[in-house]
């Protein structure tokens, strides 16, 4: 068994001084911004969209919704696999084009990011849909009495009220997209498109430097940290 040697601050030092790390970083924060966004807007205009069918309907919708949420992520990404495939993909078969998706940065990230939205969007839409349970008829129904149109009261009643269970969901979703490895470690994009947690697992279990991972490990904790800060005092402040 090799030895171990304290070595201060030097893995921080490495770290920050290393282009690829603040690459990384980058590419973080970019799949954090698209999966909250993603999940969080998607999951509040589904359940708006289906607060005022028929529970039989709204049911079935939420369920097919809920399928990917218990459906195993191997299976789910073998699927995206093959929608992205640059041979025989669906994607480039719809849209006529030969794009290597995981290629590139800028194609990568973004059809990465779609993967855990679709995944996990049906358990927020019942979260959403939950929550507006909760809001009294009398509250819209005075509104419209007064003339507010149905966007009116969405944008003026209903997302106000909702704004707790909103700030939630976005932490939720964002400490999320924070720790999204395995869907980049079976989807292989280029390393261009990897992101902290999955560097710091490759640092880790694949070469072996514990003393960076860990460092690693620590800067992305203190991120988490600090989001979940930030949206405690953005409650406050309001």
């Amino acid at each position: 068994m090799s030895t171990m040697a304290f070595v201060g601050f030097q893995n921080f030092r490495d770290i920050f001084t290393d282009s690829l790390f603040i690459q990384k970083l980058v590419n973080t924060f970019a799949y954090v911004i698209l999966i909250a966004a993603g999940q969080t807007g998607g999951a509040l205009l589904i359940a708006l969209g289906i607060r005022n069918i028929s529970k039989a309907v709204k049911g079935a919708t939420m369920f097919i919704l809920y399928i990917p949420v218990f459906t195993s992520g191997v299976i789910i990404t073998s699927v995206w696999r093959w929608i992205y495939s640059s041979r025989d993909g669906l994607l480039n078969w719809i849209l006529g084009t030969d794009v290597i998706w995981l290629l590139h940065r800028w194609t990568a990230i973004p059809a990465i990011s779609v993967i855990p939205i679709v995944s996990n969007l049906g358990f927020y839409v019942i979260v959403f849909t939950v929550a507006l349970t909760s809001i009294s008829k009398e509250i819209t129904d005075a509104a419209k009495i007064d003339g507010a149109t149905g966007r009116q009261i969405r944008r003026f009643i209903i997302v106000p009220i909702m704004r707790p269970m909103i700030l939630l969901v976005i932490l939720l979703t964002s400490i999320g997209a924070f720790l999204v490895w395995s869907t980049i470690q079976m989807m292989e994009p280029a390393v261009i498109a990897h992101n902290l947690m999955y560097d710091m697992y490759s640092m880790a279990f694949t070469l072996g430097h514990y003393g960076e991972a860990s460092a690693k490990a620590l800067v992305l904790l203190g991120l988490i940290v600090i989001f979940a800060t930030v949206k405690k005092r953005i409650e406050r402040w309001r």
